[in-house]
């Protein structure tokens, strides 16, 4: 059967849906590059099953703040499970929250934690993107032959990550 047969868009660089491992959307509330850091680079949406097909979509939190006039950076982010060599992705862009009326602000965001045998080890609220196989600056682990990824594994919800404001 043709890998593409029924799907529009066809696959992307996974093998199934389970091992998509989620795709996740970050952003900083800096203007200037050289000050965005992991810790204030907070993950605000993640899908399950991206990048399975090219065409996906993002829920964004509907509180979600305005960027200063400057603009946001926002980073998307990537590590692929058991397709090729072990490796992440982080993609930059300069991005604008607009039309939003909210005043609230987002916390100070954790590494994730591997937790998918025991969600009461979940971290909760603003996560961290991941850092993960690098040289140095790696911020999470997980047992030995497995991969952190954007799901359930390390305690990210699909969609809109709402836990992300400080009450």
């Amino acid at each position: 059967m043709d890998r593409n047969e029924g799907h529009e868009g066809g696959e992307a660089h996974t093998r199934s849906m389970e091992t998509a491992g989620g795709t996740a959307w970050a952003i900083s509330y800096e203007s200037d590059i050289t000050k965005v850091t992991m810790e204030n680079l907070v993950v605000f949406s993640v899908r399950y099953y991206s990048p399975l097909f090219r065409k996906t979509w993002y829920d964004v939190p509907a509180e979600l703040p305005a960027c200063p006039e400057e603009g946001c950076y926002c980073a998307w982010l990537w590590i692929p499970d058991g397709c090729g060599i072990a490796n992440m992705y982080m993609q930059n862009h300069r991005c604008k929250v607009t039309g939003s009326t909210s005043t609230k602000k987002l916390g100070v965001p954790k590494p994730p934690v591997w937790c998918v045998e025991d969600p009461s080890k979940c971290v909760t609220g603003p996560k961290q993107m991941m850092a993960w196989h690098q040289k140095t600056g790696n911020n999470v682990v997980a047992p030995w032959g497995k991969t952190p990824t954007y799901n359930q594994r390390m305690g990210y919800q699909d969609g809109a990550q709402d836990d992300i404001f400080v009450d």
